[in-house]
């Protein structure tokens, strides 16, 4: 693939999304930056964003991934936007660099000053994630259960893995039951989201979240009534999955869902209102096979992920007598 246009893919909508880095400008002196976007893709790194410094210009920039370090030129480009809310000093500030890369945990994003200062932003990817819908829906779900004494509180797909739990997100005075379809790490209760109603009593939690779970739930609509029928009367429901994703932990992968599709799952029919949605984590999809129906995809919208906080209002008289295990292939995998 030709640089300009995986430079063209990877960076295409987000400058557009965020304008102004989505954030206050980090200082150091009389420099201020933004970063917009950090991507990488087929071992390339895409960064856009915007910098200067008021006393001197921007000579480079540098990529650094544990003992390897790529650089390239300043090349400013038009910065109508930043000049707006920055004066004059930012004409030329925004950037979009490729570099040639390889992932790193933790790369460090350096600008070379013309004056020979080196300025050193070591967490990239922090302020784009902070200025994302999608993450900050996330961040005020669980900041909001913060001062509200005693909430029973049920995660559905807890188990730890890759060693991730949630249970510090929580209140700590919160009695918390952690269920999985598979036995594991941080799992109290094992059993199937299809079948909530006949493994725990009714009206018996305060809020019900789940992360990257609903698109391995064959019948996601039988779950919304069962989740209903185990939460409390202005009960939270907080569900985060996919728009846009590869195919993972097959066969049990089954659906992705955009912001448009929760009205289908909450509604008065199954005793809920949507009190917010939000999709983020914009991402390209590249086909692999170019023709007419697929020309162009990369420039076309898509979300890695898609996030919503739904209010229990009243509870639903709709069943969906069909037993799950019989529609999958195999067991989940562990």
């Amino acid at each position: 693939m030709q640089a300009a246009r995986l430079k063209t893919l990877l960076t295409s909508r987000l400058r557009s999304a965020f304008p102004h880095g989505g954030k206050r400008p980090a200082a150091e002196g009389a420099f201020h930056y933004a970063v917009d976007q950090f991507a990488i893709f087929a071992d390339h790194a895409s960064i856009a964003g915007w910098a200067f410094d008021t006393g001197c210009g921007v000579a480079g920039i540098e990529l650094t991934s544990g003992s390897a370090t790529v650089a390239a030129r300043w090349q400013g480009l038009p910065s109508d936007d930043v000049v707006r809310v920055h004066g004059a000093a930012a004409a030329r500030s925004r950037f979009n660099c490729l570099l040639p890369f390889r992932p790193d945990p933790a790369p460090v994003l350096t600008f070379v000053l013309g004056d020979g200062r080196r300025i050193e932003v070591a967490d990239i990817r922090g302020p784009v994630a902070a200025a994302d819908p999608y993450h900050q829906l996330v961040g005020s779900f669980f900041g909001g259960l913060h001062g509200r004494e005693q909430l029973d509180i049920l995660e559905l797909g807890s188990r730890a893995r890759s060693n991730i739990t949630r249970r510090h997100m929580l209140p700590a005075d919160c009695a918390y039951t952690g269920m999985d379809i598979v036995a594991g790490e941080n799992v109290d209760l094992v059993g199937d989201a299809h079948d909530l109603a006949a493994i725990l009593p009714p009206a018996r939690f305060d809020v019900v979240f789940c992360m990257s779970v609903f698109e391995h739930l064959i019948m996601p609509w039988k779950a919304v009534l069962e989740v209903n029928r185990v939460l409390r009367p202005g009960g939270l429901f907080f569900i985060t999955t996919h728009q846009s994703f590869p195919l993972h932990d097959t066969p049990w992968d089954f659906f992705r869902f955009s912001d448009r599709a929760w009205p289908g799952l909450f509604n008065d029919a199954t005793g809920f209102r949507i009190r917010q949605t939000a999709m983020g984590e914009p991402a390209s999809v590249v086909a692999h096979m170019t023709h007419s129906v697929v020309a162009g995809l990369e420039a076309m919208p898509a979300y890695i992920a898609c996030a919503v906080l739904a209010e229990k209002t009243a509870e639903t008289a709709l069943r969906w007598p069909v037993a799950a295990a019989p529609l999958v292939q195999g067991w989940y995998p562990g």
